[in-house]
This record gives structure tokens, sequence and C-alpha cells, in this order.
């Protein structure tokens, strides 16, 4: 936001809601074509995929001990290229488009780093069937906001999503066995339909 602009805040539209006085614009998401590029009907692997596309994500000792401690216990696929090594980590780099939702078809769960705040791969990762391990934060960040994806743990929620402070590794294994064990399909989020998407556009722009 620019000092300079004089909106108010629900002028601001944004992806996702939970933004506090902001309006929930959001985006349509296409249910997933299970086609040839993705393997029709893929058969879920006992996996997790790390949401982490920049190395910056990675940064600091409690992600890297965390991690670590997954790794030993299931497989796990990165996004970025090699931060550190572990031999049940797949350092894949970046992926296309198909690559990618055919990871998370094949996922259990998908574990985020706290970093970036909100963001789409949350609503893939779910729409895909995975579980999204939400970081919690110990203190709000940005004034409010508690964890990674607050949309996902208010309006989606469990089995789908399980919230989870990074610094408890017990807790965060916890929502890992659960992912494991729990046959999640995929899933059409409703605010992400086509249709919904089309009734905020309508309302919001009054047409």
């Amino acid at each position: 936001r620019g000092k300079s602009l004089q909106l108010p805040d629900e002028r601001y539209l944004t992806a996702f809601g939970g933004s506090i006085g902001n309006t929930f614009l959001g985006y349509y998401l296409p249910p997933l074509d299970l086609s040839i590029e993705t393997n029709i009907n893929p058969v879920k692997k006992q996996q997790g995929v790390i949401w982490g596309k920049d190395s910056k994500h990675f940064n600091g000792d409690i992600r890297r001990k965390m991690l670590i401690a997954l790794a030993d216990r299931v497989p796990l696929i990165a996004t970025t290229n090699k931060i550190f090594n572990h031999p049940n980590i797949q350092w894949l780099g970046h992926l296309t488009r198909d690559k990618w939702h055919k990871i998370l078809l094949e996922s259990r769960f998908m574990i985020g780093l706290g970093d970036p705040l909100l963001g789409p791969s949350a609503i893939d990762a779910i729409s895909s069937g995975c579980v999204y391990i939400n970081p919690l934060y110990s203190t709000p960040i940005r004034e409010h906001f508690t964890s990674q994806h607050p949309y996902a743990k208010s309006e989606i929620g469990a089995p789908r999503v399980c919230s989870v402070n990074l610094n408890e590794i017990e807790s965060v294994m916890s929502c890992v066995e659960g992912a494991l064990n729990t046959d999640l399909k995929p899933y059409n989020v409703p605010d992400f339909t086509e249709e919904a998407h089309l009734s905020r556009v309508k309302k919001i722009f009054n047409i």
C-alpha cells in the first residue's frame, strides 16, 4: 500500500478472507484435471511436501531442526535447490504447474514454514487431498495474523488443516502422523469454485 493512497480498508481486495476490514475477492480454482499429465487417480504415497519456494523460507535453526526430525520419519519433497543434506529430502527446484500438482496429488501432507504469509499453495495442497500443516505464530505478526494461513485455519480446518507451533516438534509429528493415516480425496474448496468467485465479483462491482 502506498502511503499516498487514501482509500478505506474495504476498498482493498484480498485473495483470502480474514484480513480485517478488507474485502474478500479470492479467485477461481478449476477442479483438478486428473489427466495423463497428472497420472489418472494417482496413488497417495507416504510422503510430504515442504512449502518454501525460496531459500530464505528455510532460515532459522528451529525450522531446520524440525525438518530434519520430519525427514527422519518420512520422505519430504522441496521445490527449492538443496539447502542442506538429508537422504530423505528430495530438492527438486522449480516445478512446472503440472508437476507441482502431480506431487501434491501423490503426497499426504504439505507443511508450511511460517513464511510467506497466506498464499495459494495451501489451497493447492488442500484441493489436491493433502493435509496442510499450518504454522502458528508465538506472537501475532502484522498486528493480528496468528498463523501462516488464517483462512485455511478458520474456514477449512480439520481434517484438512492441522495448525501447530513449529517449535513443538512432538505436536508437528502428531499432525504428520495424522496425515499419514488419513485418506483424503481431492477437494473443491467451496469459496474457490467458479460459482462462488463470480458471486463475489458481481456483489463487489454491482454487476
